[in-house]
């Protein structure tokens, strides 16, 4: 049986999914969570000799995060300059394609996996639209996050797993391998990979054998973990001990916040589009009482709860289950939603209404940019190659959670000034101004040339109660 020839439905549909990814990719520059930026991109340009190691996140100095992701970035830098790119964006960037490549696969891979299960269902358009249109799986797919590349890697193992039950080739030692990085890129999804080894060994009853490969292929992975670490900090340590030891016995996650026991509840309730986002909530409450011996049980259930006792808790937590999301609907409604539901009033209401709002977060995602402060990095670091002064009134652009440093020229000062009309004009220097209000006329006493704003024009024709006069949002002027 040929497991990859689609339909034409379904051509289009992959398609339309790979496209928005690669524009999303392209689009969406900056970062979403401060980890993304200083414990991936920073540490690489440490490793580089563009940071110094003092001015890194402390969690360098405990020597707790993996160093794979990194050396990932570090190894794409070197790449585009032996070819002569510099630009520090267009490398991050790459990285957001690759990100979108893997992601892309883990979806492809994932919906060949399991689409036969539903050829007689009408669910199957749903998996279909749900693993490369829901505007989620685009948003985490694109982020060269540790959370985005676990999730991919993971649903790669997982997904490659039950392809090979369908076929005679024996892929078990590449699962492992799969599973051994999705545990690398983020070590709280070893809780899903723990899961998912324990349903094969329990309820799977999967051979010896097999099992012997799926664990030498996450161990062989551990042990490259390991290389690489001693890599990053040039010193054999073992990362998982000490972030285990940083953040459940000294507690430190809990310096950043508590969070109640619903926390997760309301996330997943707000961001799976409400009213829509209780579907997947009560499929997996049958799974858990009709079908708990089922594998996203297994596999959901230990990350689920080992995630909901730690106190400190962040939405970004929950994006490596975002690749099963679609997996889960199309399953638990084909085990559980009679089909004649479908041809129903509501379900003919509920789906138009389903496609627009997720249009609109997915068309958001796929042309807007994450952060409107990175674009201003990149307009300072292309157009002004010759040293400049940078003056603020009171918050530093490049002062973010820390220091930003490797989207910024090393000839590009920063300077402070409350008051712009101190600010001593000399037409032999290169003066920039950025505000976080667009300057009044007459405001200050010299002549300037504004050079960009983080929001184009065309944004004042939603300006509805003048939310744009209210935004802050950076201007970049150059004086005369």
């Amino acid at each position: 049986m040929n497991h990859w020839k689609f339909d034409r439905k379904e051509k289009i549909t992959i398609v339309a999914g790979f496209l928005a990814l690669m524009l999303a990719a392209f689009s969406s520059i900056g970062y979403l969570q401060s980890d993304e930026h200083f414990q991936l991109i920073e540490f690489g340009a440490m490793k580089l000799g563009l940071v110094d190691p003092s001015a890194l996140a402390w969690e360098y100095h405990a020597k707790m995060r993996p160093g794979l992701q990194p050396g990932i970035m570090v190894l794409t830098h070197r790449v585009f300059h032996a070819v002569g790119i510099e630009s520090p964006f267009v490398v991050v960037m790459a990285l957001r394609i690759l990100s979108g490549l893997v992601s892309f696969c883990a979806a492809l891979l994932l919906y060949v996996a399991f689409r036969d299960n539903y050829c007689q269902s009408k669910y199957r358009p749903w998996f279909l639209l749900l693993s490369f249109l829901f505007w989620g799986a685009v948003f985490v797919g694109v982020r060269f996050s540790s959370e985005g590349w676990s999730g991919s890697f993971f649903v790669l193992g997982f997904a490659l797993y039950f392809l090979s039950q369908k076929s005679a080739r024996n892929m078990y030692w590449l699962v492992g391998l799969l599973l051994g990085l999705a545990y690398l890129f983020r070590y709280q999804v070893g809780l899903l990979v723990f899961g998912f080894f324990i349903w094969l060994l329990v309820i799977q009853r999967e051979k010896w054998r097999n099992l012997f490969l799926i664990g030498g292929g996450v161990a062989f992975m551990m042990l490259f973990g390991v290389l690489m670490d001693y890599w990053f900090y040039e010193d054999w340590t073992f990362t998982l001990l000490h972030y285990f030891d940083q953040n459940i016995v000294e507690d430190r996650v809990s310096d950043f916040g508590i969070d109640p026991w619903y926390y997760y509840l309301m996330v997943i309730f707000l961001m799976l589009i409400p009213p829509f986002s209780l579907v997947p909530m009560v499929l997996f409450g049958k799974f858990l009482f009709k079908r708990p011996t089922h594998f996203l049980i297994w596999c959901l259930l230990p990350f689920l709860l080992v995630h909901n006792l730690i106190g400190h808790k962040e939405h970004r937590f929950l994006f490596p289950l975002v690749g099963l999301l679609p997996l889960l609907i199309a399953e638990g409604m084909h085990l559980f939603v009679d089909q004649k539901f479908l041809r129903s009033r509501l379900v003919r209401f509920a789906v138009p209404a389903f496609l627009v709002l997720n249009a609109v977060p997915l068309l958001t995602v796929t042309f807007v940019p994450l952060d409107l402060t990175t674009p201003l990095y990149k307009e300072v670091y292309d157009n002004y190659q010759e040293p400049a002064s940078l003056y603020y009134r009171k918050f530093d652009p490049y002062e973010r959670a820390l220091p930003i440093r490797y989207y910024r020229r090393r000839n590009v000062t920063t300077v402070c000034r409350p008051d712009f009309n101190t600010i001593l004009v000399d037409p032999q220097k290169t003066q920039l101004l950025a505000t976080r209000r667009p300057l009044k006329p007459g405001e200050v006493k010299f002549e300037y040339t504004l050079k960009y704003k983080a929001l184009p024009d065309w944004v004042k024709i939603f300006n509805i109660g003048g939310w744009v006069e209210r935004t802050k949002f950076w201007h970049l002027y150059e004086i005369n």
